[in-house]
């Protein structure tokens, strides 16, 4: 039998990166333009570059009327670029390109540093790994930063790995690996600000108290790098400051950076250890090697520098990570690469290597927890799609279909050593992408209330024969506006929304309610059914259709209630029953 190992090293570089770019593309190509926007983060970034565009200002980034003084302009230029290159700022498929580079540019560059130190095949399948990981692949559906900030903080990582495993006494690393380095920097703090700079500082810290100096660290060129850094970011900043009188720094570090490390901001706060309970999910088919990996890396990694590096970059980056208050599952994405590494450092030992869980009971509780992470992985969709739409989705079937084999399969080749495993990993992915992202979310209507909501107004305009404005009341969700135009009004008080009315007869508005029961669709007790509706049920603070009756009847406005549609708003966690109210005398 053919040695995998000579059979990956006889394999030019170029077409390894030509199969891992042909894997990113299939993961992360499906549903890009079907899925609709993605609350709350996406429709933010996209509705704001697109203003941009609008606009004709790429300094000052803005969310409808208010300045948006969170993130730098990196990914912002990033997206809007892919937007008029593709000549579609309406749709939400340009902006979500930016992440799609990003996740296979992180990809492509893991495997370009990692073949240098570790053997080709490892470094592959950590490259690949790395891109069929189901955090990754649902993070490269939306149009966020995450992606991009990794692709900044491996190609910074890289390099600073050249320079430390290059470190020679009298001699500096070659210039191109600082420049690297220093650029990726920069290009990081663009996009997300400190992190990039946080994880490289902290990765230098520990290797140098570990080697008991910073020699090493001559080549990274201090100060010729910190004046490329200046270089890069000083005329972008110089210019925010001056357009926003010096809000854009004091609002993003005060009240957007600084608040989410001991406050959950939006309802995303979480106890520390949060984001290790969620590895399970989040790096499913590879979550036992990682684990493997992690716990062999002196019996399975030869040169004790590359695992000093590697636990470097991971360890401080990722207690960092937990113990800031806010928590999303991307945010410890930079970390990523380094688990899907050691994934593969395991899957890829030579046969006769030991590669155990240290334990045996502990073996057995990872194994519990990953079967239950696979369970839920598989029932959900179908579980969730019969809940809120009634049906029992095929997709989500055939969803189910391929975690249970994953489940079947997977501990099976990986106690037998077998060099498939690392493959039907990948097949696993690409069948799993194709499946939930090409086909079951995009047609999970319930999910969807703004594509619904925005197909209401649609059909309005094509039965009136004009454009009209929307006003939503109650319904205050980014993906609202970015799917029917900057001139939607979101979030406006009662009392501007009749001004409104009363001024633009083309106006129309959204009404939020509370959504009908489900009718019982499932055998349990009517007490549990009943709670549960109860849960997913609006609270009374957030209905607005009587409130709103009341008003246009006072303002002697005649509406009409031309449509409605009920939907779950994942964001809220809650069923709405939506409203399009016209003025009678349009027609």
């Amino acid at each position: 039998m053919t040695n995998p190992s000579a059979f990956f090293e006889r394999c030019p570089a170029w077409l390894h990166y030509a199969a891992l770019l042909l894997l990113c593309l299939i993961l992360y190509l499906p549903g890009l333009t079907t899925i609709p926007p993605i609350d709350r983060d996406e429709p933010r970034y996209a509705q704001a570059s697109r203003q941009m565009i609008e606009t004709g200002d790429y300094v000052q980034i803005r969310f409808m009327e208010q300045a948006r003084n969170k993130k730098p302009i990196g990914i912002y230029w990033l997206q809007a670029g892919f937007a008029n290159l593709a000549g579609r700022p309406d749709a939400i498929w340009p902006y979500r390109l930016a992440t799609v580079l990003g996740s296979t540019l992180a990809v492509l560059a893991l495997f370009g540093f990692a073949k240098k130190f570790l053997p080709m095949r490892t470094a592959f399948f950590g490259a690949a790994f790395l891109a069929a990981c189901p955090l990754l692949t649902y993070v490269s559906h939306g149009a966020i930063t995450d992606t991009v900030l990794m692709a900044t903080v491996v190609i910074s990582q890289g390099c600073l790995a050249r320079i430390y495993f290059g470190h020679q006494p009298g001699k500096t690393a070659p210039l191109r690996y600082a420049l690297g380095f220093w650029l990726a920097l920069s290009a990081g703090i663009l996009i997300k600000g400190p992190i990039a700079p946080m994880i490289a500082l902290l990765t230098i810290l520990v290797v140098s108290i570990r080697e008991k100096g910073t020699k090493w660290t001559q080549g990274i060129r201090l100060l010729p790098g910190l004046l490329i850094v200046f270089l890069c970011i000083l005329p972008w900043l110089v210019a925010i400051q001056k357009a926003t009188d010096g809000a854009f720094l004091r609002q993003a570090f005060g009240r957007d950076f600084l608040p989410k490390l001991y406050a959950g901001q939006e309802s995303h706060g979480g106890m520390p250890g949060l984001y290790l309970l969620m590895t399970p999910l989040m790096l499913w088919p590879v979550f036992l090697p990682v684990w493997q990996g992690l716990l062999n890396a002196k019996k399975l990694v030869t040169d004790p520098l590359i695992t000093l590096f590697l636990f470097a970059w991971l360890v401080p980056a990722w207690l960092v990570f937990e113990c800031a208050a806010t928590k999303l599952p991307h945010y410890v994405l930079p970390a990523y690469p380094v688990l899907a590494l050691f994934a593969a450092i395991a899957v890829t030992a030579p046969a006769d290597e030991a590669v155990n869980i240290r334990g045996l009971r502990f073996f057995k509780v990872l194994r519990v927890i990953w079967v239950i992470a696979g369970v839920l992985m598989a029932c959900a969709p179908l579980l969730l799609n019969r809940l809120l739409d009634g049906k029992w989705s095929f997709a989500a079937a055939a969803l189910m279909v391929i975690v249970l084999a994953g489940l079947f399969t997977f501990p099976k080749l990986l106690k037998q050593r077998s060099s498939f495993y690392p493959w039907s990993v990948l097949a696993f992915a690409v069948l799993f992408s194709i499946t939930a992202f090409g086909i079951w979310l995009p047609h999970f209507d319930q999910l969807w209330p703004t594509r619904e909501a925005a197909a209401m107004v649609h059909r309005y305009e094509q039965a009136s024969g004009h454009p009209v404005r929307t006003l939503s009341l109650g319904y205050a969700e980014p993906s609202l506006a970015f799917m029917l135009g900057t001139r939607t009004g979101l979030e406006w008080e009662m009392g501007r929304v009749m001004n409104e009315l009363k001024a633009n007869p083309d106006a129309v508005v959204i009404v939020q309610d509370v959504a009908d029961p489900l009718p019982k669709r499932f055998p349990v007790s009517d007490r549990l059914w009943k709670e549960l509706n109860n849960g997913l049920t609006l609270k009374s603070k957030n209905c607005f259709e009587d409130a709103f009756r009341t008003a246009a009847a006072e303002a002697g406005l005649t509406l009409r209630r031309q449509e409605s549609m009920d939907g779950y708003n994942y964001s809220k966690g809650k069923r709405v029953k939506l409203t399009l109210y016209v003025r009678e005398a349009v027609l």
